[in-house]
C-alpha cells in the first residue's frame, strides 16, 4: 500500500519540549509511492482521505459525450435455427412436438411441422379385389383427418408458448421420403421425431420410416422413445 503521511509539526511544542494541544493531526492517504512528510489540518486530512476512499478521480471518470450508452445484452442460445418435427398424432409423437417446441423457445428457431400420410400406389392396388382397394381408401381418408386434428392440437400448443408454426400436410408412397424432402426444402437443421406411431400399422409405418430418416438424414435427427 503506497502511504502518505502527515505528522505533527515542531512546532506545536513548547519550550520545554512538551507537546502543546496541536491542531495537527497524523492522517494517511494512499496518493504517492514513497512516504513523504506534510502537515494537515484535523479538517484536511478528512477531506483528503474521504475523497480518496469515497469519490473516484476526476481523470478516471469517462467523459460525457452526450449519447446514451449502449447496453450489451448477452446472445441467445442459437444452436438450431429450423426445427421439423414429423407428427402423427400418436402419443408419442406429441412428446416430440413437446420436446421439439421447448428447443425452439430456448434457440429462437423457426418450426415446421410435417404430418406424412403413406398413399398407396396404383401398381400395387392393381389385381387387388375391391374390397382392399376400398379398405386402402378409407384407411388413407381416416389418416388424413387424423392428421388434420394433429394439426389443430399442435398448433394450440404452439399458441400457447406464444410459437408460431408452418404446417405441412403432404402425402406420398414414402414418408421417409417426404420428411427428408421436407427439411432440404424448408433448410431444417434438426429433425425431431418419435421412434415409431400409433398401434397397428401405422406403428409398423412409421417406425420404419424413422429407421430410413436416421440412416439417410444431412442433418441431426432427435428420436423420442
Amino acid at each position: 500500500m503506497r502511504y502518505q503521511a502527515a505528522l505533527r509539526s515542531d512546532e506545536a511544542r513548547d519550550s520545554s519540549g512538551k507537546i502543546r494541544d496541536s491542531k495537527f493531526r497524523m492522517c494517511f492517504t494512499a496518493q504517492s509511492k514513497l512516504p513523504s512528510t506534510r502537515l494537515f489540518a484535523p479538517h484536511q486530512c478528512f477531506a483528503r482521505a474521504s475523497a480518496r476512499i469515497l469519490k473516484p478521480s476526476l481523470k478516471d471518470r469517462p467523459k460525457d459525450t452526450g449519447k446514451q450508452r449502449s447496453i450489451h445484452k448477452p446472445r441467445s442460445f442459437s444452436m438450431y435455427q429450423h426445427i421439423l418435427i414429423p407428427t402423427d398424432g400418436s402419443e408419442l409423437s406429441q412428446k416430440a412436438v413437446s420436446h421439439g417446441f421447448d428447443l425452439a423457445k430456448l434457440s429462437g428457431a423457426r418450426v415446421t411441422i410435417l404430418t406424412a400420410t403413406p398413399s398407396y400406389p396404383v401398381t400395387y392396388m392393381e389385381g387387388s379385389a375391391a374390397s382392399n382397394r376400398e379398405f386402402a381408401e378409407t384407411s388413407e381418408r381416416q389418416w388424413r383427418e387424423d392428421a388434420r386434428r394433429a394439426m389443430e392440437k399442435v398448433l394450440e400448443q404452439g399458441k400457447a408458448m406464444g410459437l408460431q408454426a408452418e404446417v405441412k400436410v403432404l402425402s406420398g408412397e414414402s414418408v421417409s421420403d417426404l420428411i427428408l424432402d421436407t427439411a432440404n426444402e424448408v433448410g431444417a437443421d434438426l429433425i425431431v421425431m418419435a421412434s415409431h406411431g400409433r398401434k397397428g400399422i401405422a406403428r409398423l409405418l412409421l417406425g420404419s420410416e424413422t429407421q430410413h430418416v436416421l440412416t439417410r438424414a444431412t442433418v441431426p435427427v432427435l428420436v423420442l422413445r
